[in-house]
């Protein structure tokens, strides 16, 4: 092969392939670049919702005058219980990140990245320390330039989030149109392109249509359903529903190709 990047999105624990685009990595001195989702929160977001439920409800109890003395310490004792399955939720949730950290530690050209939607900021950027971060700069790798733009979908884990996830948008698409004749590809989790956002919809109208005028290059994740087109406006997304797929860009001296291969059949050929 010339000179190649890899492609990958949405692990969501899935070691065993982050072993494998390691092993890629070292064989063909290739950078990987991923575009959000790394562990599985499930665990931590059941434990989050619940004591939201709780809060919820408590709050319910209040204003109709059901809080007494006489049950105030079967509240004290289920807060108690709801504040501990959230921080054992979250160990384990950390130590998720460390594992996916030192693997990405050992790759020989760098793990590059967009943080996604099941990504809690604090707890991934305390625990991957190994993962360059392309959130709200122009970072070159390879022969392209990429941007990335931050998360826009709802995590539940944000409170504030809730109530307006697209708040970030506009101070992301002026900060990106600075520099934009100097980006090739923008990087995101979501797509913003109605053949990379859920039901066919954009996420952001705004964002897609700067990006589709000025013909920036898309690379997202998110929807886990693969998908490419070079045609026109590229548009890449790796996801790993049915066998999965993940991307390879083959640069040659005057173009470049994409090649996909399934998931599986990925980790058996580059096995970790």
């Amino acid at each position: 092969m010339d000179e190649v990047i890899l492609m990958v999105s949405d692990l969501h624990s899935d070691f065993e392939l982050a072993k494998s685009a390691g092993t890629f990595s070292h064989r063909h001195k290739a950078p990987v670049i991923y575009t959000g989702d790394y562990v599985n929160d499930a665990e931590f977001c059941q434990a989050i919702n619940e004591h939201s439920q709780l809060i919820k409800q408590l709050s319910q109890a209040k204003r109709e005058g059901r809080i007494t003395e006489e049950n105030q310490e079967e509240i004290t004792q289920a807060l108690k219980e709801s504040a501990s399955s959230i921080e054992a939720a979250g160990k384990k949730l950390s130590g998720m990140y460390e594992t996916l950290d030192g693997i990405l530690k050992e790759y020989a050209c760098g793990a590059y990245g967009v943080l996604g939607n099941h990504d809690p900021k604090e707890i991934a950027e305390a625990h991957m320390k190994n993962l360059i971060r392309l959130e709200g700069k122009r970072t070159v790798i390879g022969r392209q330039a990429y941007y990335g733009i931050r998360h826009f979908s709802i995590p539940v884990y944000e409170p504030d989030f809730l109530k307006n996830p697209y708040a970030n948008i506009p101070a992301d698409l002026e900060a990106l149109m600075k520099v934009i004749d100097k980006v090739d590809v923008v990087i995101m989790h979501e797509g913003a392109h109605e053949n990379l956002s859920h039901e066919g919809k954009t996420h952001d109208k705004a964002l897609a249509e700067a990006l589709k005028k000025h013909g920036k290059g898309i690379l997202c994740g998110h929807i886990h359903t693969p998908y490419h087109q070079l045609k026109g406006q590229e548009l890449i997304r790796p996801g790993p529903e049915g066998e999965g797929m993940i991307y390879v860009k083959v640069f040659f001296p005057h173009k470049y190709a994409l090649m996909g291969m399934g998931i599986q059949e990925f980790k058996k050929k580059y096995q970790g």
